[in-house]
């Protein structure tokens, strides 16, 4: 857990700021917003900083109660990433057979919806009816339950939210991917942002060399596509809840997890930027990386699920993470500060029983290539963890007779073969790479 500054030094730089005319001086406590404090706060936000137009054309788009129900099908049937422990498992056959008739009636709600879509806009509709696929099969049914409608009618409504000069657009009802499973918010909008790869290069290494990440860790972030999204990026439509930032740091349902720690982190480091760019708009975090915002229709102050909900809701908090990954360069470095804290794998432990007794050793002191670091951040930023590499270690061990990490090492060559997950890292010529081993100590299929 990162470390939270106190309260009294965020104060002391809010009462500079009011001093300088710069930001309204606002009461630090417990809770974090005040009346007086949600009383400012509205005062920012007058009527003509949120324009909601709901004349936009009709849309086919899927439905959150279809996304859920895919989602549980998913789970039921054992597939993705938290099968149920009873999941049913349906012959080959049976199971080719719900996935014609799943596609079949998400092709079919698509056409019925996209038909009374034309309809309504004036548009010319389709010669032929869409064909009905039939009823669901019954043995799908008893397993996981009814479908609803997986696609239906919908009329996006745009929103225009101005933060200082800048404007920030959103529309709502997302247009997923076919049958997506994690939609949740007809309400939830999405603003991709600018890839922090495409960022001047010397403006990048700065903010790495700010966020103490080595020109080598930099590579490897690059390799694992860690900065293919945007500091400023912006999702509110999923199972993240609100997930904002390069590789999406999510508050989940509960309202904190890894955006809470980004906000702890820039909170702790530069309380004035926090103040600056979240708090005098109505956003804060406590010492529990949980979210609280001021619902800026009513003053009340919000937390962890509410507060979310809220942001989700009320695009003017939406657009407060979107304005502070445009312009906060501090919030910058705590998006790069916390995702190597979370998922730049040297500094992580595995157990290893040594020939002088049972150990935890630093991976780095395993895996040092960069190769080989990319190949473990990337498992780990895809699944949570690093999946058979403490099996392989241990092996390896086993086989030298290890009496400490260097001897485990001098096999990394092989270790890191075996632990390939989406790319073959080793062999790019832009990362450095493990020896080749004296000898091989691994045997059988990779």
């Amino acid at each position: 857990m990162i470390k939270v500054v106190g309260k009294i030094a965020i104060l002391a730089a809010a009462t500079i700021l009011a001093q300088d005319g710069l930001v309204p001086q606002l009461d630090v406590r417990t809770p974090p917003f005040s009346v007086d404090d949600a009383t400012a706060v509205r005062r920012y936000w007058t009527p003509e900083r949120l324009v909601a137009q709901s004349n936009r054309p009709y849309v086919a788009r899927q439905t959150v109660a279809g996304s859920e129900w895919l989602w549980n099908f998913q789970r039921r049937i054992g597939l993705g990433k938290s099968p149920a422990p009873d999941a049913v498992r349906p012959t080959p056959e049976r199971l080719a057979e719900w996935q014609r008739w799943i596609d079949a009636r998400y092709a079919f709600d698509l056409a019925v919806a996209t038909e009374q879509a034309r309809l309504l806009n004036a548009e010319p509709t389709a010669a032929n009816p869409p064909v009905e696929p039939g009823p669901a099969p019954d043995d799908m049914v008893a397993a996981v339950g009814v479908p609803p409608i997986l696609a239906d009618l919908a009329r996006p409504t745009e929103y225009r939210v101005q933060i200082e000069s800048r404007e920030y657009r959103y529309e709502d009802f997302v247009n997923v991917r076919p049958k997506y499973a994690y939609l949740r918010f007809n309400e939830g909008v999405i603003a991709p942002g600018k890839p922090v790869k495409l960022m001047p290069a010397g403006e990048l290494q700065a903010l790495l060399a700010r966020a103490e990440i080595s020109e080598s860790q930099g590579r490897v972030f690059r390799a694992v596509s860690l900065l293919e999204g945007g500091f400023e990026s912006v999702n509110t439509y999923d199972t993240g809840y609100l997930s904002v930032g390069f590789i999406q740091f999510a508050t989940l349902r509960e309202g904190g997890h890894s955006l809470g720690e980004v906000l702890m982190d820039l909170e702790e480091r530069e309380p004035t930027a926090f103040r600056l760019f979240f708090r005098r708009f109505g956003v804060d975090v406590n010492e529990n990386g949980q979210l609280h915002v001021v619902n800026l229709d009513t003053g009340d102050v919000l937390d962890g699920e509410a507060a979310v909900r809220a942001i989700i809701r009320d695009k003017r908090l939406t657009a407060v993470f979107q304005h502070a990954g445009e312009h906060c360069p501090e919030f910058r470095v705590s998006q790069l500060r916390v995702a190597k804290a979370r998922y730049f794998p040297a500094d992580d432990e595995v157990l290893v029983n040594l020939a002088s007794g049972p150990a935890r050793v630093r991976i780095g002191e395993i895996i040092s290539s960069e190769a080989g670091l990319a190949t473990l951040m990337d498992r780990k930023v895809n699944t949570g963890n690093y999946g058979p590499l403490a099996t392989y270690v241990q092996k390896v061990a086993d086989a030298v007779q290890a009496a400490g990490p260097e001897a485990i090492r001098a096999h990394e060559f092989e270790i890191v073969e075996r632990l390939k997950f989406r790319h073959a890292f080793l062999g790019d010529a832009s990362l450095s790479q493990p020896e080749t081993p004296p000898r091989r100590v691994l045997s059988g299929r990779q």
